[in-house]
C-alpha cells in the first residue's frame, strides 16, 4: 500500500458513519490485500500472519490475518492482543498484551507520533519552541533572547546577541560590550 493509498483509505474510513460500512470497506480492502499478497508471491507473508494469528478463532482469526497482511503491505508493524488488532507505525510501540499501539516519541521533545508519516513530529505551533518538560513555549522564553518573525518562525539569537523584535524583519544584534 502506497502512502497515497493509505491516505485515501484513512479518509474513507474517517468519512464512514456507521459500523457496517466501515467493516465492509475494511473487509473488501483486506481481501484485496490478501489476494495480492498470495498471488504476488507473498505466500511467506501469509504463512507468517497465519502463525501470528493462531491464537484467534473463527472470524477473529480471519480479521487478524487480513490486518496482519495489510500491516505488512503498508510497511507497518502488526500488533495483536486481547483488546485489539492493529498496525503500529515506526514511531509507535505495540502493547502485545492488549494489541494496542501507543506513541513512542520522547515526551520531553515536544513531539507526537504521526502514524501516516511514521515519524515523531513537533506539536508546537508557529512562534513556539520546545521548552522545559516537553511543553511548547513562546519564542525567546527558553533562551531569553528571541522573538516571532512575520512568517511565524522563531528568531533565536546566539548567547552574545539579543533579538531586536522591533526591526523589520526582526534581527539579532550583538550585545553591547
Amino acid at each position: 500500500m502506497t502512502g497515497d493509498q493509505f491516505d485515501r483509505f484513512s479518509k474513507l474510513v474517517a468519512a464512514q458513519t456507521d459500523r457496517r460500512s466501515v467493516l465492509k470497506t475494511l473487509a473488501g480492502g483486506a481481501l484485496t490485500v490478501l489476494g495480492f499478497a498470495v498471488a504476488g508471491g507473498h505466500a511467506d507473508a501469509a504463512a507468517a500472519c497465519a502463525t501470528q494469528c493462531r491464537a484467534f478463532t473463527g472470524s477473529q482469526r480471519g480479521q487478524c490475518q487480513r490486518t496482519c497482511l495489510a500491516c505488512q503491505q503498508a510497511g507497518m508493524r502488526f500488533c495483536a492482543g486481547t483488546e485489539g488488532i492493529s498496525c503500529c507505525a515506526a514511531c509507535e510501540f505495540c502493547d502485545t498484551e492488549r494489541g494496542l499501539c501507543f506513541d513512542n516519541c520522547d515526551p520531553g521533545s515536544c513531539t507526537q507520533c504521526d502514524p501516516v508519516v511514521g515519524q515523531c513530529v513537533s506539536f508546537c505551533t508557529g512562534c513556539q519552541v520546545c521548552g522545559e518538560e516537553g511543553q511548547c513555549a513562546p519564542c525567546g522564553e527558553r533562551t531569553g533572547s528571541g522573538c516571532c518573525t512575520p512568517a511565524g518562525d522563531c528568531l533565536i539569537c546566539a548567547p552574545d546577541e539579543f533579538a531586536d523584535c522591533t526591526a523589520v524583519p526582526p534581527t539579532c544584534v550583538p550585545q553591547p560590550v
